[in-house]
C-alpha cells in the first residue's frame, strides 16, 4: 500500500495492491474511497503537488513515473525506461521531483535521482553509494530531503540548498522502508522482523517507541498528516494561475509547460488541447480507467480522443456509420449513451436499474435497432434507434452471464456469448429471440467467452476465451471450429475483425493487439501502449460496411419490427404496452401503483436449452416459420423493469411489463374475426393449424391468460428472490469488472474512540493499539 495526502481538502490518497487502483479517501469517520486511477502496475510511491493539483506516482511494473490531475484526469508518462522506481517526493517551490530506484539487481544500479516536474533535466543525487533506497520525505521547514536504505540499515539526509548528504540515523537488523518526519521525531516503517511503525528522536539519535504487528501483513508506507508538510507556496502552475486546459508541469523553478493527455494535441497557443475526429477506417476503443473513448486510425495507428464527458466508465461500444453516431454502455451510471463521432450531441438513450450490467451492445443500423446484454438481470434486450422510448426484452430465460452480442442484419440473426459456469458458449437466434440455437459449446468445463466478431462476408464468427486464453473461430457454413491463437499470459476481452486482420484487447497487456484472420501470423501490439484498461473495441472500414434494405421497410409495426431468418419479421410492442389483436397498434397499459418488484418474465418464443458438441450447431425447441404466419401470444404481469428509455432523469422505471404480440401477417375477415395461421415444426413434422375466434371469445381467452400469468408472476417473483439471494454469496473474479466491485471492498477510515485502549506487549515500549471501531458491523453502502 502507498499513501499521500492533500491537507487543504482533508483527503488521503491510497493505492491498493490487490485492486491496482489509486483511490481518494476523505478523512472522515466511515468515509468511503473513490477510485481515480486504475489499471496501473505496482505503485510503490505517490506524492501530491498541492500547488498545481497534480498527483505523481511511480509504476514499478511499467518502469515509469506518471502524473495526472489529483482527480485522476489527464494521465501522462513523465519519465519512462527506468529500472525499478520506488519512492517519490515533489517540491512545488523548487519545481523538482525526487525518486529512488532499486536498479536491476540489489546493490547494483540503485540510485536517488531528481528532475524537473515535467521530467526534464534528470540527474543523480546519489548512485553506487546507495544499495536499496526506498521512500523519501521532504522537510520544507529545513529544506531537506530524507530517504531510507533498507540494505544499509540507515536513513540519510540531503540539504537541498548546499547538496550536502549526511547519515542521520542507523540501526542494525532494521529494514527501513517508509519515512516521515514530525517535529524532531523520525518515523519509519519496517517490513521485516520488526514489522510495524517506529519512532526515534533525531536530536538524541535514539529510538523512543515502536508499534509492531508480527506476522500480520507488511508495513510499507507512512505519512504524517500535517498541514506544515504542505506549506503555502506558489509557482506558475498554481491552479488559480495556469491557462493550461489539461496539465501544467514545471520545466524549471519559474517556468511551466502545458501538456495534453493521450489522444490530444497541444494547439499553437501552447495552452489548449484539442482532438480531431477520424471519418473512416478506424477502431473505437473504450478505456474504463482513463474514462475515455478513443479512435485509432487503422492505417497510421494515430490515436485521437473523442472529446465527450465520460464521467464514469465506458464498457461496450458500437458505431452507426449512417448517422456517424457511436453508442456505449456505462455500468457505473447504468446507462447507454450516444454521441456523434465528433463528441457532439451526447445524450443518454437508456437508463437501467441498479442491478444491470450491460457488457455488450450491437447496433443494427440497417433495421435501426440496438441490442444489449444484461448479465445483472440475465436477459437480452432490443431498442429502436428511431423511436427512443421503445424497447423490449427478447430473451430472459436460460442465460447465466451474457456478455457480448453481434448482429447479422442480412440474416436476421443475433449472436451472443455466455461465460456462465454451468453452460458457457455461444448462441444464435432470430432478432425476435425465436429459433434459439447453440453455435458453440466448449469441451472444457471453465470457459470465459468474452468478445465476439462476425465476418458477415465470409460467414465466420470469431471469439476470445479468457479462461482458455485463446482466440478462436467457427465457420458458420460447416460448423468447423479452429483455434487461431493461444497465450497463457493473456486475458482477452474484446475482439473485432476488420479487413484481413483481427484486433483484440487484453486486460493484462492493456493495449490493442492484431493478427491476420487467416493463415499464419503472430499476435503483435498495434498502436498506442498508454491505455489503462481497454474494454470494448469496435472497428469501422467504409469499404466493408454492410449495405442493404431492411425487411421492415414499410412494415405495419407501430413500435418494434424485429427481422427473422428467411426475410420475415415480428412486430413487438414496447414494454408497458399491449398489442391489438391484429398487431398494428399498441395500447399503453394503465395499472394501479404496486410495490411488487421482480425480474421480467420471459416472452421469447423459445428459451429451452439443448446440449450440443462444440463443433456442431443444434436448434433449441422453438417454433420456426416457413411461410407468412401469425403467432399470437399474450402474457401479462406487473413488474419493475430493468430499463427505461429516453432522456428523462429517472434512473429506474416503474412501468409495467408489456403484452407481447408477434405478428407476420394478419388477415381480417368480413365478420370482424381475426384468423391466425401458424406453422410449427415438431420432431421434423410440420403441423398446420388454423383457428377462428369471435371477439368475445378472444376477450375471454385474454382474461384467463392474464389471471394465469399473474399467478405465474408471483411464483416467478419468489423463485427470482431465492436465486438472487444465493447468487449474492457467489462471485466470479473474471466477470466482476473492477468498476463493478462493491464499494465495501475499498478502504475505510477508522479513528480511535473513547472506549478504545492500548495494550503494552513489553516494558520496552512496544505497543499495539486496538480500535474497537474496526470490529463493529459495517453499514451497507446504498449510494
Amino acid at each position: 500500500m502507498t499513501l499521500t495526502f492533500d491537507a487543504a481538502e482533508n483527503m488521503l490518497y491510497v493505492f491498493g495492491n490487490t485492486s491496482r487502483t489509486i483511490m481518494r479517501l476523505p478523512l472522515e469517520l466511515g468515509a468511503k474511497a473513490k477510485p481515480i486511477e486504475g489499471g496501473t502496475g505496482e505503485v510503490k510511491g505517490m506524492s501530491l503537488d498541492w500547488v498545481s493539483g497534480n498527483l505523481y506516482w511511480t509504476d514499478t511494473t511499467q518502469r515509469s513515473i506518471m502524473v495526472s490531475k489529483k482527480t485522476g484526469e489527464y494521465q501522462i508518462v513523465v519519465l519512462d525506461r527506468l529500472s525499478t522506481p520506488v519512492g517519490i517526493a515533489v517540491h512545488p517551490g523548487r519545481g523538482k521531483m525526487f525518486w529512488t530506484d532499486h536498479g536491476h539487481l540489489p546493490m547494483i544500479g540503485a540510485s536517488v535521482e531528481k528532475a524537473n516536474l515535467d521530467g526534464s533535466e534528470r540527474e543523480s543525487i546519489m548512485k553506487g553509494e546507495v544499495w536499496q533506497p526506498n521512500h523519501l520525505f521532504i522537510d520544507f521547514k529545513t529544506d531537506s530531503l530524507y530517504w531510507t536504505d533498507s540494505m544499509k540499515e540507515l536513513v540519510q539526509k540531503q540539504d537541498l540548498e548546499s547538496g550536502r548528504i549526511t547519515v542521520i540515523y542507523e540501526q542494525t537488523n532494521v529494514q527501513f522502508y517508509g519515512i516521515s518526519v514530525f517535529n524532531d521525531y523520525l518515523v519509519w516503517t519496517d517490513s521485516d522482523d520488526l514489522n510495524g511503525v517506529h519512532v526515534a528522536r533525531m536530536d538524541k539519535m535514539e529510538k523512543v517507541r515502536g508499534i509492531i504487528h508480527p506476522n500480520v501483513g507488511h508495513a510499507t508506507d507512512v505519512i504524517t498528516f500535517d498541514p506544515r508538510n504542505q506549506p503555502d507556496l506558489t509557482n506558475p502552475c498554481a491552479e488559480n494561475v495556469t491557462k493550461c486546459t489539461q496539465l501544467c508541469l514545471l520545466s524549471s523553478q519559474k517556468t511551466a509547460k502545458c501538456f495534453c493527455s493521450l489522444g490530444y494535441t497541444l494547439a499553437e497557443d501552447g495552452f489548449t488541447c484539442y482532438t480531431s475526429p477520424i471519418d473512416e477506417n478506424f477502431l473505437l476503443v473504450t478505456d474504463a480507467f482513463q474514462k475515455k473513448i478513443f479512435q485509432m486510425d487503422l492505417t497510421q495507428k494515430k490515436l485521437q480522443a473523442i472529446d465527450i464527458n465520460t464521467e464514469n466508465m465506458a464498457i461496450a461500444i458500437d458505431y452507426d456509420p449512417t448517422m456517424k453516431t457511436m453508442y456505449w454502455s456505462d455500468n457505473i451510471a447504468k446507462e447507454i449513451k450516444e454521441a456523434s463521432i465528433e463528441g457532439k450531441q451526447e445524450r443518454t438513450i437508456m437508463y437501467f436499474n441498479s442491478s444491470t450490467k450491460c457488457d455488450g451492445i450491437a447496433v443494427d443500423y440497417i433495421n435501426r435497432l440496438l441490442f444489449f446484454t444484461d448479465t445483472g438481470n440475465n436477459l437480452i434486450g432490443v431498442a429502436s434507434l428511431n423511436k427512443n422510448d421503445k424497447y423490449d426484452f427478447i430473451i430472459t430465460e436460460d442465460l447465466e452471464q451474457p456478455r457480448d452480442i453481434v448482429v447479422a442484419p442480412d440474416q436476421g440473426y443475433i449472436y451472443w456469448s455466455d461465460w456462465g459456469d454451468n453452460s458457457p458458449g455461444i448462441e444464435r437466434s432470430n432478432m425476435d429471440g425465436s429459433n434459439r440455437t447453440v453455435i458453440h459449446s466448449p469441451d472444457h468445463k471453465r470457459a470465459w467467452i468474452n468478445g465476439l466478431a462476425l465476418d458477415w462476408q465470409e460467414n465466420i464468427l470469431y471469439w476470445v476465451d479468457a479462461a482458455a486464453d485463446t482466440i478462436s473461430a467457427i465457420n458458420l457454413n460447416n460448423n468447423k471450429v479452429l483455434v487461431l491463437w493461444s497465450d497463457d499470459k493473456a486475458h482477452f476481452f474484446s475482439i473485432d475483425v476488420i479487413g484481413p486482420n483481427l484486433y483484440v484487447s487484453d486486460w493484462i497487456k492493456n493495449y490493442i493487439l492484431t493478427m491476420p484472420k487467416v493463415g499464419s501470423g503472430d499476435l503483435v501490439p498495434f498502436g498506442a501502449r498508454n491505455f489503462s484498461r481497454v474494454h470494448g473495441i469496435r472497428g469501422y472500414k467504409k469499404s466493408e460496411a454492410f449495405t442493404g434494405e431492411s425487411v421492415c421497410t414499410g412494415s405495419p409495426c407501430p413500435h418494434l419490427c424485429l427481422p427473422r431468418a428467411g426475410g420475415s419479421f415480428t412486430c413487438r410492442c414496447s414494454q408497458g404496452y399491449l398489442s391489438s389483436m391484429d398487431g398494428r397498434s399498441c395500447k399503453q397499459i394503465s395499472v394501479p401503483t404496486t410495490t411488487t418488484t421482480t425480474q421480467s418474465t420471459a416472452k421469447t418464443t423459445s428459451t429451452s436449452k439443448s446440449s450440443t458438441p462444440s463443433t456442431s450447431s443444434s436448434t433449441k425447441s422453438s417454433p420456426d416459420t416457413t411461410q407468412s404466419t401469425t403467432v399470437l401470444r399474450v402474457t401479462a404481469s406487473i413488474t419493475k423493469l430493468p430499463v427505461t428509455m429516453g432522456t428523462g432523469k429517472a434512473k429506474v422505471s416503474t412501468s409495467t411489463k408489456a403484452h407481447a404480440v408477434d405478428v407476420d401477417v394478419t388477415e381480417a375477415t368480413d365478420e370482424g374475426y381475426t384468423t391466425t395461421v401458424s406453422t410449427v415444426h415438431r420432431n421434423n413434422t410440420t403441423v398446420a393449424r388454423s383457428t377462428s375466434m369471435g371477439n368475445s371469445a378472444a376477450i375471454g381467452t385474454v382474461a384467463v391468460a392474464i389471471i394465469i400469468c399473474s399467478i405465474l408472476a408471483v411464483l416467478i417473483l419468489i423463485s427470482v428472490f431465492i436465486v438472487c439471494r444465493k447468487k449474492q454469496l457467489y462471485k466470479v473474479s473474471h466477470g466482476k469488472l473492477v468498476e463493478e466491485q462493491n464499494s465495501t471492498s475499498y478502504y475505510q477510515i477508522a479513528f480511535s474512540g473513547q472506549t478504545d485502549h492500548v495494550t503494552f506487549d513489553s516494558p520496552g515500549g512496544i505497543e499495539n493499539p486496538t480500535y474497537d471501531f474496526l470490529n463493529e458491523p459495517k453499514e451497507e453502502d446504498n449510494s
